[in-house]
């Protein structure tokens, strides 16, 4: 009985009123399983904790055979034969309605016990899931737990409650590294939920308001920027110093069309103000283009001016360092900054740039992983190969990298001396020969022309001393470059500021009198024709760094033709290129105070040059043979910009706070905006004293804070 499935579901069974004909029987009632499925009785769970069923396994728990169930009930017969029954219509009328009752309850019950069958297979294949999808859970917790313990984190509870306590780190760079593993961790953590869009949403709600407001102004800014298409089409094709030279070209671009527009009202304001005529000449221009033609109503404009053009530059400097440094970083971080092999694998997976529309952007990405790929396997094939030199390689590179030092500080040195020497004894040289006419003005060329010599053969020396040392690395080859060029170059810029300083202030620094001769028969103001010097120093820098290259590359092109070879064009030397723009920047700068200007030409010349040289580079040049993916080129080309830079603030610095003779030549009359013997900051001082609270912040930081004024 207790196999019965009515009495083991709980199932209602029929009520029989009368005894006759007999009763069915058990094994008369139709079978809902077929008798070769021995039925087992359900334990108290579907399956045991150790050994779980599969859903195969729970599909056949809960099978049945459906035909068996379709089929009609047909119960054993126990009447007697037809000769000893009487027949009784009225009594088979009844059986045979008993029966049909029996019959529809029992298809009642196949019924529900299917129902109940189809629950108990999808409650059991969710428990199965959800069984799964815990021991899944667990993994990736442990997975976690394994990361966290990588990371140097412990699990610590009580003071700290629930936060997570850092261990004592003892390498501070593996400290660093752990930061940046942690980093890739949870950005991995969004990419795989598909959070990535959330993760920078919440990044950017994170931000304060100040930080928004900046935002928001530099992506405004951002929309006027010059040659951000030409810049992203380089960064495409070129490796990472040439791209690093036309990205500070385009920085410097950019920079000087704010200084244009900072500049812009003391320009037209002295233009319309100017009472004077406008096609008479002074010296070698016209007059109202002079220092001398500002006037006293102007000195507190040209002063602002000039010190609204340090803060500037300053800001924009600093922004500038900023941001190449954390690209830097961010290279760093996820694009490797050992030379792990990863970095491959950096570059493969995240080569493409699927902000790409059109063909040609394509093509220059192509050009782009290409030369990517390629650089990076030559670094790692120079790096293993300067793992395996023996112990007799290394000491010869070193003999060879220390005589290189060595020499190039001779070079250096006498290459400064002779530049100094020359600059300085010229006025003596030409008295010492004493000769008219011609022959004088040859005698007046011979300093000129020794220090064009002198500056001509630095660079190349400098280079062909730092390609006998033999570095591996070409990004430090061209960092190297970069320093000595610089060094090389930029006591020119030294000089002219500070002779034509010494001529504009009238001071004897160097001899009894002036090095620079003040031409009084030219000009009134020593001003102006310290400010005519810079104008045609930065002038004649525009045009010769021009006009050399194309005789250079037309004398190449000419000699491989005479020699019957098919390349002519040269390599770029891109640090030259680099200190070649930040002395025309310098000069640009000392020419501002004398003669301002120069500040409406600058952007149209450096705009020039930009263009020019990215001809050039199509046309003329070639790729370097070692190019490097070095990610701080920029920022090293940045370090010597802002030593450039403040020694520029140093020498404006002197003109704003030094008490100079303004004065024509052989009269009282005021010589430019600013008064006889007074500071050229006076006007601005001035006005900040006679603002109430802006005078007591002023007195304030004079009396009490270490400010270098």
């Amino acid at each position: 009985e207790s196999s019965r499935p009515e009495e083991r579901l709980n199932l209602e069974q029929p009520e029989l009123v009368e005894e006759y004909p007999p009763k069915l029987q058990v094994d008369e009632a139709p079978r809902i399983r077929p008798p070769s499925l021995e039925y087992k009785p359900p334990e108290a769970a579907l399956f045991s904790a150790k050994e779980e069923p599969s859903l195969v396994e729970l599909e056949r728990m809960f099978d049945m055979d459906y035909e068996e169930l379709n089929k009609p009930a047909q119960p054993k017969s126990s009447a007697l034969p037809a000769k000893f029954i009487e027949k009784d219509e009225e009594v088979d009328r009844e059986n045979e309605t008993r029966m049909q009752v029996l019959l529809e309850k029992l298809n009642e019950y196949k019924n529900k016990l299917k129902d109940l069958r189809d629950k108990n297979l999808e409650l059991a294949k969710t428990s199965y899931e959800r069984a799964q999808e815990v021991e899944h859970l667990k993994l990736e917790k442990d997975q976690l737990e394994e990361e966290l313990n990588l990371l140097g984190l412990n699990d610590k509870r009580g003071i700290h409650g629930n936060q997570l306590v850092p261990r004592q780190i003892l390498n501070e760079d593996d400290n660093q590294k752990k930061i940046e593993m942690k980093r890739e961790l949870m950005l991995g953590i969004a990419l795989v939920e598909g959070d990535f869009t959330d993760f920078l949403t919440k990044k950017a709600q994170q931000k304060s308001f100040w930080n928004r407001v900046v935002d928001s102004v530099l992506n405004f800014i951002s929309k006027f920027t010059l040659l951000k298409g030409s810049l992203k089409r380089i960064e495409a094709q070129y490796d990472k110093s040439i791209s690093g030279y036309f990205e500070f070209s385009k920085f410097l671009v950019n920079a000087s069309v704010f200084i244009l527009l900072l500049y812009l009202y003391l320009i037209v304001s002295h233009l319309v103000n100017y009472t004077g005529s406008y096609f008479a000449i002074c010296g070698v221009s016209p007059c109202w283009l002079t220092y001398s033609s500002f006037t006293t109503d102007e000195a507190f404009g040209y002063s602002l001016t000039l010190i609204g053009f340090v803060l500037v530059t300053v800001f924009a400097s600093l922004f500038k360092w900023v941001r190449s440094d954390a690209k830097r970083r961010t290279a760093q971080v996820y694009g490797g900054s050992d030379a792990k092999l990863k970095k491959f694998a950096a570059i493969a997976l995240n080569a493409w740039d699927w902000n790409t529309t059109s063909e040609e952007e394509s093509g220059d990405q192509s050009i782009r992983i290409t030369n990517i790929l390629s650089t990076a396997l030559k670094d790692e094939a120079r790096k293993r190969e300067a793992r395996n030199r023996t112990k007799r390689q290394k000491t010869k590179l070193l003999v060879y990298r220390l005589v290189g030092i060595s020499l190039f500080v001779v070079i250096l040195l006498i290459g400064w001396s002779g530049i100094t020497f020359l600059v300085l004894s010229e006025k003596d040289f030409v008295d010492f020969f004493n000769v008219d006419g011609y022959a004088g003005l040859a005698i007046k060329l011979i300093p000129k022309l020794g220090v064009s010599v002198i500056n001509a053969g630095l660079p190349a020396l400098t280079l062909l001393i730092t390609a006998l040392e033999k570095w591996d690395d070409p990004g430090f080859i061209l960092k190297v470059q970069l320093i000595r060029l610089y060094l090389a170059k930029i006591l020119n810029v030294v000089l002219f500021a500070t002779l034509n300083l010494e001529l504009a202030s009238n001071s004897q620094w160097f001899q009894e009198e002036t090095v620079i001769e003040f031409e009084s028969d030219a000009f009134s103001c020593r001003e102006d024709q310290a400010g005519s010097n810079l104008a045609l120093l930065v002038v004649s820098e525009a045009l010769v760094s021009k006009v050399i290259p194309l005789i250079t590359a037309s004398a190449n092109k000419l000699d491989a033709r005479m020699k019957d070879k098919q390349q002519w064009k040269k390599e770029i030397k891109v640090s030259q290129q680099v200190i070649n723009l930040m002395y025309f920047q310098a000069l640009i700068w000392i020419c501002l105070p004398f003669f301002p200007y120069i500040a409406a030409v600058a952007p149209l010349l450096l705009y020039t040059d930009y263009l020019f040289q990215l001809w050039r580079l199509k046309k003329l040049q070639v790729k370097p043979a070692e190019q490097t993916q070095a990610s701080d080129i920029t920022i090293m080309i940045m370090r010597v910009y802002n030593i450039t830079l403040f020694s520029g603030i140093v020498y404006l610095g002197y003109f704003m706070t030094q008490k100079m003779n303004h004065s024509f030549y052989g009269t009282s009359n005021l010589c430019g905006a600013f008064e006889n013997n007074t500071e050229a900051n006076k006007p601005v001082i001035d006005w900040l004293q006679n603002n109430s609270f802006l005078g007591f912040v002023w007195n304030y930081l004079l009396d009490y804070s270490p400010f270098f004024w």
